[in-house]
């Protein structure tokens, strides 16, 4: 009897969790990546034939299109997204590296002088390198994913 009862209690949550699930925007990145946007959520993007980066609140989803404030956009017409909260922690130590490597260059040059009231050039290089690798780091990694190849955008219904 109460095997049975767990039964029904387990299939009666699984049927619960399927009907009340609410439509979504999936960003599959990989097998391990994904990202679901919600209606409400803020998404920024770039569209097909269009090179301004476009941001705007999700006011829900039909028949497979996303739908904004006064427009609706197919998720096949948007070639670029935008990293955010959900998409930034997947490379959490490569954008922290930027910040790191200038916070301990600057810090580094600053305790320098103030313990020994000037600097050498061997802390003046050693410094200095580390700020320009902050400042390249930053460049070189770019906070966009272009859609292509095995990244999709799908509306999940």
């Amino acid at each position: 009897m109460v095997k049975h009862l767990l039964a029904l209690l387990f299939i009666f949550f699984i049927a619960s969790e399927c009907l009340a699930q609410q439509p979504f925007l999936l960003f599959h990145k990989s097998r391990i990546r994904e990202a679901k946007y919600y209606a409400g959520e803020v998404i920024a993007f770039r569209i097909k034939d269009n090179d301004f980066k476009v941001t705007d609140q999700i006011k829900g989803f039909k028949d497979g299109l996303i739908l904004f404030d006064g427009y609706e956009v197919d998720p096949k017409d948007i070639t670029h997204l935008y990293m955010d909260d959900k998409t930034i922690i997947w490379f959490a130590l490569r954008f922290k590296l930027s910040r790191l490597c200038s916070i301990a260059g600057a810090a580094y040059l600053g305790l320098d002088l103030l313990n020994n009231y000037e600097t050498d050039r061997s802390t003046i290089i050693l410094g200095s390198s580390l700020i320009a690798a902050g400042v390249l780091s930053h460049v070189i990694f770019r906070r966009v994913f272009k859609i292509k190849g095995k990244m999709k955008l799908v509306v999940i219904a």
